[in-house]
C-alpha cells in the first residue's frame, strides 16, 4: 500500500524539489545520462490529513590479509536444489521499516545477521562512508563501529588506507539478500563529517569509486572491497554538512550504473533534516531518491514531539508529492517519503496516533507513491528501556494497521 500527500488539497506546497534540480548529462564514461527536467505531477485531491492530525493531538504534548575474494552464489539450498531467496521487501509499500547498523558510537547488539532476521526490518544502512577521499588516496574512508572484525588488505594499506575488509559483514549482507529478502544500503555522510564535491569531474569520480567498491564484481581488484563479494542494493546520503554542491552529478553517475546493470533493483535514499528544505542535500539528489527519510530528531524546531512536527512532515510530503520520477525500481515512479525517528519507545504512540488519523487519506493514494514507511536511527544505546527490537515491532504494527 502506498500512500497519501500529508498536506492535503488547497495546501500551498513549498517549491518542488524537480524545480530545482538540475540533473546532468554524464560526460564521457560511456554511461547513459539522466539529463533534462524531471517531469511534474499534480497532488491528488485527498482530506487535510495535518489538519485531522493537528485536532486529534491538540493536546497530546506534541511538541589479517584479506584472501582472495570468491563470488559467492546468491542462492540458498534445499536438499540439493537452488532454492528461491526471499522477497521481503516491496518498495511501493507504505509500511516499510529501515534502520542503520554498526554506526561508530553506538552500541551493536547482536549480528547483521540477527538483525535481519527481525521480521520487523525490511532495509538494513551500513556506514558511514565518510571521506571522499582519505589521505593521500583517491578512495573514499569507511566507518563502521570498530567492535566489528576486519583485516585490512596489502592493496588496501598501499591504495586505500581508509577502507578495511569485514568478512563477517560480508557473508551476513549475501545472507540477509538470499534468505530473508532485505535490502543493505551504504550510509553516505554522517553528523561530524564533511564530503565535499568541487566540480561534476569529482561527483563523477566519488560516485565511480563508490559503485566499484559497493557495486558488482569485475570493476576493482577484489581485495579493495570492504564486503568483497558482496554487492549492496542501495546508497543512502546522509550529509549534515551544507556542502551540497555537484551531489546531483553524483546521484546521476550511479542512477546511470544502475542502468547498466539490469541483473538487480538499486536504489537511492536520502535522509535530510526536518526543516524543509535541508541546505546539506541537493534538491537534485532529492530528486533521483527513490526514499526520502526526513530526520525528525535531534532538531528542536521540527523533531517528533516539538510544536513544529507535523508542519515539517506536511512540508515534506507536499515537497515528495510534487516529485514524480520514472524509475522501474519504484514503480509507479514516485519518491517514497518515510518518517525519521530515534530508537525510542516515546515516539511509538505520537507516531501511531499520526498514523491512525491519516489512515483514510493514505488508502485513497495508493499507487501514488508517497508514505513508504518509518526509518529508524539507532543514535546510541536507544530503545529507553523498550529495546531496539521493542521499538522496531512497535512501528511495524503501528504500520501494519494502515493495512
Amino acid at each position: 500500500m502506498s500512500l497519501p500527500n500529508l498536506a492535503g488539497p488547497g495546501a500551498s506546497a513549498p517549491a518542488s524539489i524537480a524545480s530545482s534540480a538540475r540533473i546532468p548529462t554524464i560526460p564521457s564514461q560511456g554511461m547513459p545520462s539522466r539529463s533534462g527536467g524531471l517531469p511534474g505531477s499534480s497532488t491528488s485531491a485527498v482530506p487535510s490529513v495535518i489538519s485531522a492530525v493537528a485536532g486529534a493531538t491538540a493536546g497530546s504534548g506534541l511538541a589479517s590479509e584479506q584472501p582472495a575474494v570468491s563470488v559467492v552464489t546468491p542462492t540458498a539450498t534445499v536438499g540439493g536444489a537452488p532454492a528461491p531467496a526471499a522477497s521481503g521487501f516491496d518498495p511501493r509499500s507504505s509500511g516499510n521499516v529501515a534502520v542503520n547498523f554498526g554506526l561508530p558510537g553506538t552500541e551493536v547488539k547482536g549480528t547483521l545477521l540477527e538483525t535481519c532476521s527481525d521480521p520487523n526490518v525490511d532495509i538494513v544502512i551500513l556506514g558511514f562512508l565518510s571521506e571522499v577521499a582519505y589521505g593521500a588516496s583517491i578512495y573514499p574512508r569507511l566507518q563502521l563501529n570498530p567492535c566489528m572484525a576486519s583485516t585490512q588488505s596489502s592493496q588496501m594499506k598501499k591504495l586505500a588506507p581508509g577502507l578495511f575488509y569485514y568478512p563477517t559483514i560480508e557473508a551476513d549482507i549475501i545472507q540477509c539478500q538470499t534468505k530473508y529478502g532485505k535490502k543493505i544500503f551504504l550510509g553516505i555522510g554522517g553528523e561530524g563529517n564533511t564530503l565535499p564535491l568541487a566540480s561534476d569531474e569529482d561527483a563523477i569520480t566519488f560516485a565511480n569509486h563508490v559503485w566499484e567498491l559497493f557495486g558488482p564484481l569485475g570493476h576493482i581488484d577484489p581485495s579493495l572491497r570492504p564486503f568483497g563479494s558482496a554487492v549492496l542494493d542501495g546508497y543512502d546520503l546522509n550529509k549534515q554538512d551544507e556542502c551540497a554542491a555537484n551531489f546531483d552529478t553524483f546521484g546521476a553517475t550511479l542512477r546511470s550504473h544502475f542502468s547498466a546493470d539490469t541483473a538487480r533493483d538499486y536504489f537511492l535514499s536520502a535522509a535530510p533534516g526536518c526543516s524543509y528544505p535541508d541546505i546539506s542535500i541537493h534538491p537534485g539528489y532529492l530528486a533521483q531518491s527513490d526514499f526520502v527519510w526526513p530526520r525528525f530528531y535531534n532538531n528542536s524546531r521540527c523533531e517528533i514531539g516539538s510544536a513544529g512536527f507535523l508542519g515539517a512532515v506536511k512540508g515534506w510530503s507536499a515537497a515528495v508529492a510534487e516529485n514524480a520520477i520514472p524509475s522501474r525500481d519504484s514503480t509507479p515512479g514516485r519518491t517514497h517519503l518515510y518518517i525519521g525517528l530515534p530508537a525510542r519507545q516515546d515516539v511509538v504512540s505520537i507516531l501511531a496516533g499520526l498514523l491512525a488519523t491519516a489512515k483514510e487519506a493514505i488508502q485513497q493514494q495508493q499507487e501514488e507513491g508517497g508514505l513508504g514507511g518509518v526509518m529508524i536511527a539507532v543514535l546510541g544505546k536507544g530503545g529507553d528501556g523498550l529495546g531496539l527490537r521493542g521499538v522496531l515491532g512497535a512501528v511495524k504494527a503501528a504500520l501494519g494497521a494502515l493495512v
